[in-house]
């Protein structure tokens, strides 16, 4: 699908920079909130306007979702499985990568190499989130630190989902003795977004 194409589609014009995610990533929150709400979806989906409600029955996996409905769904079905938002997108983050990271990066997964998932943290990014750029920092063998520039402000629903998704990814690239830490946050007033990676030597150096 034309990109530009899919931001019309949630009103957004494909010059804006509207804090927005991928589609797929609704999808998979939805399938797995679905499976973990003691009631399923109805509350959660009963609380949105009906424009809302019919994108999260149809979301196109390639259309641009706002941000800000990701962080209303996260927060409500937190709420409902009283946990923190943060540890609820944690396991969000999980679950996206359980579903994706085989079509985001199969090939570092085949290739059992953590250390090409990771070098790809600026192709991800882009495969997620608008707007923002992803880079490498630091780049050492088992051992990186990704800088965020230019994203939007958010929380949980971006930082915690990161955590999640980028430790099970790396789990399955064969990674051991994985240690992932956000040492620095835009909501927490940092200029940008920070995360040092670090594992074992469970897989392939490339």
């Amino acid at each position: 699908m034309n990109d530009g194409l899919a931001r019309r589609q949630v009103g957004e014009s494909a010059a804006g920079e509207r804090p927005a995610v991928r589609g797929f990533i609704l999808a998979s929150d939805l399938r797995a909130l679905r499976g973990w709400l003691p009631g399923g979806l109805d509350d959660l989906l009963d609380a949105l306007s009906a424009d809302e409600r019919a994108l999260c029955r149809s979301v196109r996996p390639t259309a641009w979702v706002p941000l800000e409905l990701i962080e209303r769904l996260l927060a409500a079905a937190a709420g409902a499985l009283n946990v923190r938002p943060a540890e609820l997108a944690d396991r969000l983050g999980v679950a996206l990568a359980d579903q994706k990271i085989a079509s985001l990066m199969g090939v570092a997964v085949r290739a059992r190499s953590p250390e090409l998932l990771v070098s790809n943290a600026g192709y991800l990014w882009v495969s997620l989130y608008s707007p923002g750029e992803a880079t490498i920092s630091l780049d050492l063998p088992s051992h990186k630190r990704i800088e965020v520039h230019g994203g939007p402000p958010h929380g949980p629903a971006v930082c915690g989902r990161n955590l999640g998704f980028g430790r099970r990814a790396l789990e399955m690239t064969g990674a051991t003795a994985i240690r992932i830490v956000h040492f620095r946050c835009i909501s927490g007033g940092d200029p940008h977004c920070a995360y040092d990676v670090q594992w074992g030597e469970g897989g392939t150096a490339r």
